[in-house]
């Protein structure tokens, strides 16, 4: 019954029959608007109309909703217009009509049969009501001096004998010329719109082919510049020398040059034979191609990190770069698995102006969200111990840990045991000691002479040393402090020649300044004091490297710390023995080179030093620069990682090695803080902890996971679900703020006096490719991004 109304109404109409023939003949290349069994149910979105008059080229299905195009039908394309007659968007046949009330209070919905009966109309979404699609597009907006309004300009919302009012406009001339014009419209559109694709697509295949080819070589080029380091710029950074004769062109002149003379015939053709500008060598497409690259790296790196599950990121205290501008270093560590891998990667440096702890979380958490982070999956904040990053109450993990709670904070650990060196060297007799050696360094390095004399004495007394220079304290580095005091007294003998052999230097302020240091180190009190360092800085120089390791992770690290403590407690316990063999060595060294062994100058009422009374060098030395030396470092290690203490206390029990030591009721202040991130409640995950402890039990010490690295690869996922996830968690806990310091040294390396000028886009890019060089950057990637970025005048992509 339903198909012998459908035929009576469009034979009521020819034209309108013809053009509904025609709709159903075409094949749409997207979806079947009018088949009821491929329609799709779309959830109500606002629409773009709703910004802009004109509407961009729709990305969805839904965006085909008629109601979209009532009022800016003149300014639709021919595209999205014949869109609109064969794909309108269709509802669902489940689809929840609403509801509505007529004038006699009945409630009456629209029936999908409508649809189907009525081809012409198309229900929208978006006013709740139908339209005659067709009048929408090709009807007049006047019609005898007045405005169509129902189905046309109106939606039709009244359902009460909507049959006869469509098969009322069915009959209406204006319906029946817009429907010819459909028709007509649709034919030209369809057979002009193959012809043209043809003949476009080839042409426009061969010139993107041409086009990739031509920029290829410059883009390898930036790319290869910026992951070695290497300045784009030179004396000459204007117009390229088409022949490559300049003798002042900038390096990626001279590499692009390069790339011609190895046989690049296409890039040889283009610099030849296109307008200078049309090379596409400028600074500006340099930029382009940076900031391109930059997107790709960055984006590559955001991708592995949501996909890794957590993260948490480093931030080291801000640094001034020679533009007199306050940069940030933010890094991020993670864990990927198949294999098990630690990952600590750079993301961008953050320019900061404002360096209150409120100002500096909202720009880390802004720059976060910028990246595309998943901030739900932050668990770990690392930082140096500074008020602003790292209080309690106006902070930047004090501001973050209020937002995200599970985001842990835990003081770098480099940076702890840096200030436990420098506290215990404040040690009168230690922190000359290193002053000294501080200057004496720097004397020598300042001049090319002085270090002549260095090496001469370095090759007549130390031949055998692999060290041929001393080497000097970095800011940054830790573990070069550590370097610089063992270099210095491996090189002693030859540091004592060569100021010996300046003291006879024709220049009155060398042979004065010579004299001075050499009067200087060779002080007993110098040579003790330069020993006991070297002894017990030994201790903690494998301890120093080991924290900054990519890998290491928070319990390997406290284990280490604990172990370093009972080595130190060990010698102090035991320092008589101890501090015997450590003045035997000085005393050895005083004695080769003519020194006398003897107390320093005392007062009766001393107050900058100690003044306990000694019988001998030996107790003196060892009672005022040794045993407090031990004391302090002891002290200093045990009060600043007693944060990490609690933390490996409350999560390193899932370390197989030390969960038999704990009860499993230990657990529940994990549970407390992770536990929407496991998939099973708290009894299943005491339960699953059972079996993990009764998995090791039994296995001799050397086979049972010592480290949470170890013990991730040894967890299986699917028998234990929940402490794999946990053990995620302990692993990408920072430990250490090591990658910022050597952003930071890349930052310096990048923004030197010569390259002051360089702004925030290109720093950030080029810091990204040099730092991150192991990301894979091909040409393609780039010329895509290129493309998209639609500001190149530059066929680019098909």
């Amino acid at each position: 019954m339903e198909i012998r109304r459908k035929e009576d109404e469009t034979a009521a109409n020819p034209l309108c029959a013809k053009w509904c023939v025609a709709m159903v003949k075409s094949e749409p290349d997207a979806w079947e608007p009018l088949d009821p069994e491929s329609a799709v149910v779309h959830q109500a979105q606002p629409s773009v109309l709703d910004q802009k008059e004109v509407l961009p080229n729709p990305e969805t299905p839904h965006d085909y909703d008629i109601g979209n195009y009532v009022d800016c039908r003149h300014s639709i394309s021919d595209e999205i217009k014949y869109k609109l007659l064969t794909q309108p968007w269709t509802p669902h046949p489940s689809y929840e009509f609403p509801v509505y009330k007529d004038s006699e209070n009945t409630s009456r919905k629209f029936n999908y049969s409508w649809l189907i009966n009525y081809p012409f109309v198309s229900y929208s979404e978006k006013c709740a009501g139908v339209f005659c699609r067709v009048c929408v597009l090709f009807a007049p907006i006047q019609v005898g001096g007045q405005k169509l309004s129902t189905l046309v300009s109106q939606p039709c919302k009244n359902w009460q004998k909507v049959t006869t009012k469509l098969k009322n406009h069915t009959t209406k001339k204006f319906h029946e010329a817009a429907c010819l014009e459909a028709q007509i419209f649709s034919e030209c559109y369809e057979k002009t719109y193959k012809i043209l694709i043809h003949t476009l697509d080839e042409e426009r295949c061969a010139q993107v082919e041409e086009n990739r080819k031509k920029l290829a070589p410059i883009i390898e080029t930036v790319v290869f510049a910026g992951k070695n380091g290497l300045p784009l710029g030179g004396k000459d950074n204007g117009e390229l020398d088409k022949n490559g004769e300049s003798k002042s062109e900038s390096i990626f002149q001279s590499l692009l040059h390069l790339h011609c003379q190895a046989g690049n015939v296409t890039l040889h053709e283009h610099l030849l034979n296109e307008p200078q500008n049309a090379i596409y060598s400028s600074e500006t497409i340099q930029r382009e191609i940076i900031e391109a690259s930059n997107i790709i790296v960055r984006s590559k790196l955001v991708c592995e990190i949501n996909e890794s599950g957590f993260f948490a990121v480093f931030l080291d205290d801000e640094t001034t770069v020679i533009s007199n501008v306050e940069q940030m270093s933010v890094c991020v560590r993670y864990v990927k698995e198949d294999p098990v891998t630690v990952c600590e990667v750079f993301l961008g440096f953050l320019p900061v102006y404002n360096l209150t702890g409120t100002s500096l979380a909202k720009a880390l958490l802004d720059f976060l969200r910028e990246c595309s982070l998943d901030l739900t999956k932050l668990r770990g904040q690392g930082y140096d111990g500074a008020t602003r990053v790292a209080g309690h109450i106006n902070s930047i993990q004090a501001h973050i840990k209020s937002d995200f709670p599970k985001a842990a904070y835990s003081h770098c650990a480099s940076h702890a045991l840096n200030l436990t060196i420098a506290k215990s060297c404040t040690i009168h007799g230690i922190e000359t000691t290193l002053g000294i050696l501080n200057e004496a360094i720097e004397y020598f390095e300042e001049s090319a002479k002085r270090m002549k004399y260095l090496s001469d004495a370095i090759n007549a007394m130390c031949p055998k040393s692999r060290h041929k220079r001393l080497q000097s304290v970095c800011v940054t580095r830790w573990v070069e402090r550590h370097d610089s005091i063992m270099v210095f007294a491996e090189l002693f003998d030859a540091i004592i020649a060569a100021l010996e052999a300046m003291q006879t230097d024709g220049d009155k302020a060398v042979r004065n300044k010579a004299n001075f240091y050499y009067k200087s180190v060779c002080d007993f009190e110098f040579i003790i004091s330069l020993t006991v360092a070297e002894f017990l800085l030994g201790i903690t120089l494998p301890l120093s490297k080991e924290l900054q390791r990519v890998n290491a992770d928070i319990v390997e690290c406290f284990d280490q710390v604990k172990l370093a403590v009972e080595v130190l407690e060990g010698k102090r316990s035991n320092s008589n023995a101890e501090f015997a063999e450590i003045f035997n060595i000085a005393q050895s060294l005083a004695i080769k080179h003519d020194i006398e062994v003897k107390l320093p100058q005392l007062a009766a009422r001393q107050q900058h030093r100690c003044n306990v009374p000694c019988d001998s060098v030996e107790d003196y030395f060892r009672i005022n620069t040794y045993i407090p030396f031990l004391d302090f470092m002891i002290q200093e290690l045990a009060q600043r990682f007693t944060l990490h203490s609690n933390t490996v206390t409350d999560l390193g029990i899932l370390i197989p090695l030390f969960s038999c030591r704990y009860p499993s009721e230990k657990l529940s202040r994990v549970l407390e803080m992770y536990g929407e991130d496991l998939p099973d409640s708290g009894n299943m995950v005491l339960e699953e902890f059972q079996l993990w402890k009764l998995k090791w039990q039994g296995k001799e010490e050397n086979e049972v996971p010592s480290t949470a690295i170890d013990s991730l690869t040894d967890c299986d996922k699917g028998w234990f679900p929940n402490i794999h996830i946990l053990l995620r968690i302990l692993c990408t806990l920072p430990v250490s703020a090591a990658p910022e310091k050597r952003s930071f040294s890349t930052l310096h390396r990048i923004k030197t006096w010569l390259r002051s000028a360089v702004d925030e886009e290109r720093l950030n890019g080029l810091a990204m490719l040099y730092i991150n060089s192991h990301i894979k950057i091909t040409v393609s990637e780039v010329l895509d991004e290129l493309s998209r970025r639609s500001r190149l005048d530059f066929i680019l992509l098909l």
